[in-house]
C-alpha cells in the first residue's frame, strides 16, 4: 500500500469535518465580526493540524462529535417532535449532550485500548497430541508506550502456559523507535513455550535484515514464505505480508508454498486474505490480525474478526494486542489470543 493515497483523503476530511465542527461550535460560543470568524476559523484549523500530526486522542474526541451531530441532524424532524420540554430543547440544540456523550466514548476508548483481554477458542485438529497456542498480533509497539506493555505481554503468556507462541505481524509499525525494538526482543523471548517463539510480518512491519537478526538473535524463529515442522505433527506456515504484492517483491504463491505436506498445517498470515483457497489446500487452521477489529465505532460493522469454520477448515481473525495510530479502541477489545487445539478422535 502506498500511504501517499492516503494524503488526499484526510485532508478532505479534516476540511469537511473541521468546517461541520466548527459550524457546530458557534452555535455554542457565537462570533458576529467578520474578523473574529477569520480568527476563529484559523486557530480551529490549526488546532485540528496539530492533533492530527501528533495523533491525538482528542482528534478522536472531535470525530464523535461530528459523527453524533450528523445523527443528531439526520434524524432532526424526529428528534425535535420528541423534545417536548424547552428547557432540554434548547440545551439539544447547544449541543451538550453530545460533547458529554463524546467525552464519555474518549473516557472509554483509553481505557478499553489499555486493557487487554485473554481470548480464549477451541479448534479440533487432526493432530497426534493436544496443543495450548498464544498469539498476538498488531501491538504497534510504541503507539501505547513503552516497555510497561512488553513485560505485560511476557506475564500473562507465561501464566497461560503455551506450546507455542505466535506473533501475528505488526508487532512494531512506522514510528517504533530501534531502542524500543532491542527491547521488544528482549522481552518477548522471555516467553516460555515448549515448541518455540515464531514471528511473521505485517504491513506495517514488512521484515528488514535489521528485524530478522533482532529477534532471531534472541531465539525467536522468523518465517517469511516459511514453513517449519513442529513435534513431527503439523506443519506451521508463515507468510510474508500481501503488502509485498504492491512493492514488487511478491510472496511465494500458496499453492507451491504448501506443496508436498502431508501432516496437518497451520497457516499464519497478518492480513485474513486467500481464505478459500487455504481451505481449498487443506489447512486446517488459519490465523490472522489486521482488522483490529474495527478499533474504532462504527468500523467493527466493516472489518473481520473472530473464528469461522467449516467441515475441515478453521479462520481465527485477532482484534490486536495493542491499537494503530491512536491510543484509542471503541471497537472490540484489545486481546491475547489463547488457542486449545484439541486432537481429532478417530
Amino acid at each position: 500500500m502506498d500511504y501517499r493515497f492516503w494524503i488526499i483523503p484526510i485532508l478532505l476530511m479534516l476540511l469537511i469535518g473541521g468546517y461541520y465542527f466548527g459550524k457546530k461550535l458557534i452555535i455554542l460560543f457565537p462570533w458576529k465580526a467578520k474578523a473574529q470568524k477569520r480568527i476563529y476559523w484559523g486557530i480551529l484549523y490549526l488546532i485540528l493540524t496539530f492533533l492530527l500530526i501528533h495523533r491525538s486522542i482528542f482528534l478522536l474526541f472531535v470525530g464523535y462529535v461530528i459523527f453524533f451531530n450528523v445523527l443528531f441532524d439526520l434524524f432532526g424532524f424526529v428528534l425535535k417532535q420528541c423534545l417536548k420540554e424547552s428547557l432540554f430543547k434548547k440545551i439539544y440544540q447547544k449541543g451538550i449532550p453530545i460533547l458529554v456523550i463524546s467525552f464519555f466514548i474518549l473516557v472509554y476508548g483509553v481505557y478499553n485500548a489499555r486493557n487487554p483481554i485473554i481470548k480464549e477458542y477451541e479448534v479440533v485438529l487432526p493432530v497426534q497430541s493436544n496443543y495450548h497456542i498464544g498469539m498476538i498480533s498488531d501491538l504497534h509497539l510504541g503507539t501505547i508506550k513503552g516497555e510497561k506493555i512488553l513485560k505485560e505481554i511476557v506475564q500473562n503468556a507465561n501464566q497461560e502456559q503455551f506450546d507455542l507462541f505466535l506473533l501475528v505481524g505488526d508487532i512494531f509499525d512506522e514510528q517504533t523507535k530501534t531502542k524500543l525494538k532491542e527491547k521488544a526482543y528482549q522481552e518477548l523471548s522471555k516467553i516460555q513455550t515448549t515448541y518455540g517463539i515464531y514471528y511473521v510480518e505485517g504491513n506495517h512491519d514488512l521484515l528488514t535484515q535489521e528485524v530478522h537478526d533482532g529477534f532471531t538473535k534472541y531465539g525467536i524463529h522468523v518465517l517469511s514464505d516459511d514453513k517449519k515442522l513442529i513435534n513431527e505433527d503439523f506443519y506451521l506456515v508463515g507468510r510474508k505480508d500481501l503488502r509485498r504484492e504492491a512493492l514488487g517483491t511478491p510472496r511465494k504463491d500458496l499453492k507451491a508454498l504448501l506443496d508436498g505436506i502431508r501432516k496437518p498445517i497451520i497457516l499464519v498470515d497478518h492480513q485474513p486474505v486467500e481464505q478459500e483457497q487455504a481451505s481449498d489446500l487443506g489447512v486446517s487452521l488459519h490465523l490472522s490480525g489486521h482488522t483490529h477489529a474495527g478499533q474504532i465505532f462504527p468500523m467493527n460493522f466493516l472489518l473481520e474478526y473472530g473464528k469461522t469454520q467449516n467441515e475441515h477448515y478453521t479462520s481465527i481473525v485477532s482484534s490486536g494486542y495493542g491499537a494503530w495510530g491512536f491510543p484509542f479502541r471503541t471497537a472490540g477489545k484489545s486481546e491475547m489470543v489463547s488457542i486449545k487445539v484439541i486432537k481429532k478422535e478417530n
